[in-house]
């Protein structure tokens, strides 16, 4: 598909998608009020779509409408799509309109009909080139990490994760790899894939943007590629969707895809251990107690409270080697954060060195409207993590409650007390019924932006 920012009259156009605000101008469409969100068609000679964007700021809702206007452009067959712009909401409805476009068809014999050319007529005559390239490169990194999320898990395992890394950095002078074995150093990764056949590792990724400093932004992703539940098995139903239990890795290597387009003059650190959490003769057992990279004690009590076990041997590994200027995990780590946020909106949990930056990464939620919502690590939740046979227990004795302030808590146990720390559980945004959603490339690229 080809986007174009230079419309001109004598391109043939098939369908007009154009935006109404309450203010607009009704009376040449019946019933038309520019409710927020809502898509209306017209059959005139080009087939006309309109979206409501009520008083003209933006929402998630507009969004939506767009998705539905494309859609139906894909329905209706037509090749080549205009879409006028208002001013002020330039960059927003690009990406939108791009990421509607997005369709994972790997596994259907049967395409779907595709867009030619989609062309962006922009209102603001001032609405430079420089600024259409943004939405561009971000929503080819949101696709790129969707296309991991979708990819079945026997594919998608850690040692592909690991060539996608390596192949990112072929053309990538900036950009550094190194694919380390788990075994024997990385325990805690070690033993939640010990199960499979495919060997579990911890991906590092180094963007050098700045090399007169060695400070850098360090993102951790969780890259469970498949989630069995280990001995502690998972039900049936429970188990249908754990393709998407590495999506934290693939939003970390989203994010990475981002950054080499644009190229800034910033050092980002990307760490993904990755490992499938299988069932076997070789499978950790419940009542195991693992030795850490950290050389801190775990007891296992749930073989499916994995995805902290590895996050704790990566936050352990970047606190040790790195200069950190702030550290985000993002992890589709329990099931207890859709409970208490639902489907829409991620857990956000931080140590006090990284309250400032936390603040940071809420206005830019609000910016890319990917909402994030703060929960609280307690000293009693803390407390409740304690084992008496080793340093720390991998599940609260307080069984049903705080789940997922208790896996923030073991996770901030890992990580320095003077580091910059924000762990975000994603388990409710990551995924839908469509399948993977890319929820938070845009969040934490606008945040790296706003860091540096």
């Amino acid at each position: 598909m080809e986007y174009k920012t230079n419309y001109s009259s004598s391109v043939k156009v098939d369908a007009i998608i154009n935006f109404l605000s309450e203010e607009d101008s009704i009376s040449d469409h019946k019933g038309v009020d520019g409710k927020l969100g809502k898509v209306y068609t017209f059959y005139t000679p080009d087939l006309e779509y309109a979206v409501g964007i009520g008083d003209g700021k933006w929402h998630t809702k507009i969004e939506s409408g767009i998705a539905s206007a494309i859609g139906e452009v894909i329905k209706n067959e037509r090749s080549n799509v205009l879409v006028e712009v208002p001013i002020g909401l330039e960059s927003k409805i690009m990406l939108a309109v791009m990421k509607a476009t997005y369709r994972f068809e790997k596994y259907k014999t049967e395409k779907s009909f595709e867009i030619s050319s989609i062309y962006f007529d922009f209102e603001d005559e001032d609405f430079y080139k420089e600024e259409v390239i943004v939405p561009e490169m971000l929503s080819e990194a949101i696709a790129y990490t969707k296309d991991l999320q979708n990819t079945n898990a026997d594919s998608m395992n850690p040692s592909t994760l690991a060539k996608l890394a390596e192949e990112m950095a072929y053309s990538q002078p900036r950009l550094d790899v190194n694919v380390m074995d788990a075994e024997g150093t990385f325990h805690a990764i070690s033993a939640v894939g010990q199960a499979s056949s495919i060997a579990p590792v911890l991906i590092e990724m180094a963007y050098t943007g700045n090399p007169d400093s060695t400070d850098a932004i360090v993102i951790v992703g969780k890259g469970v590629t498949y989630d069995s539940g280990g001995l502690s098995l998972k039900t049936s139903a429970g188990m249908a969707d754990m393709k998407f239990d590495m999506s934290g890795a693939a939003v970390s290597m989203g994010v990475m895809h981002d950054i080499i387009a644009d190229g800034p003059n910033i050092n980002l650190k990307v760490l993904i251990p990755a490992a499938e959490n299988a069932i076997g003769p070789d499978a950790y057992k419940v009542g195991d107690v693992i030795e850490t990279y950290s050389g801190r004690y775990v007891e296992v009590k749930n073989t499916d409270a994995e995805g902290r076990l590895i996050l704790a041997d990566a936050l352990s590994y970047a606190c040790n080697n790195y200069n950190i200027t702030c550290m985000i995990d993002i992890a589709t780590l329990t099931g207890a954060v859709i409970s208490a946020l639902g489907k829409d909106i991620a857990g956000v949990f931080c140590n006090d060195a990284g309250r400032e930056y936390l603040d940071m990464l809420i206005d830019s939620s609000k910016s890319t409207n990917e909402d994030i919502w703060e929960l609280p690590i307690t000293e009693n939740i803390v407390d409740s993590l304690k084992s008496k046979i080793a340093d720390i227990s991998n599940m609260s004795i307080k069984k049903g409650e705080h789940g997922s302030s208790a896996a923030a808590a073991f996770l901030s146990s890992f990580v320095d007390e003077d580091v910059p720390w924000i762990h975000i559980d994603a388990a409710g945004v990551l995924d839908n019924d469509e399948g993977g959603t890319g929820w938070g490339v845009a969040l934490l690229s606008d945040f790296i932006y706003n860091v540096e």
